[in-house]
């Protein structure tokens, strides 16, 4: 038996979204990379990406969430968030361009919401 109580204080979400992310990396050279957001909660998130060397813990970032279904107001979502973890993934055995890796951030402020013109 498990009496481990759980530790979130949001509940987390399951999508596959598309998300931009812009920030600076080690060098202090801005970047902008196109990720997918995996998951999501009231605080925090997980995005996956192939960029793994402009990543490091503590980094600011702004993200940029594509909302699906919104072709016709063409919306998204846009916040500041800090880099918590950073994860490799197991690779499936396929010969992969790139290591992919997850990246979980802290959210810093609500997002917000935003319509393209």
């Amino acid at each position: 038996m498990n009496n481990k109580s759980e530790r979130r204080a949001f509940k987390r979400y399951l999508m596959e979204v598309a998300l931009e992310v812009a920030g600076e990396d080690a060098a202090g050279n801005r970047y902008k990379d196109k990720a997918v957001l995996m998951n999501v909660s009231g605080n925090s998130a997980m995005f996956i990406t192939g960029l793994s060397g402009r990543y490091f813990l503590d980094q600011s970032l702004e993200l940029t969430i594509y909302l699906p279904g919104t072709d016709d107001v063409n919306a998204r979502m846009i916040g500041k968030a800090t880099v918590i973890r950073i994860n490799p993934l197991v690779y499936s055995g396929i010969k992969e361009k790139g290591q992919r890796i997850s990246i979980s951030v802290k959210v810093d402020a609500p997002f917000c919401f935003e319509r393209v013109l």
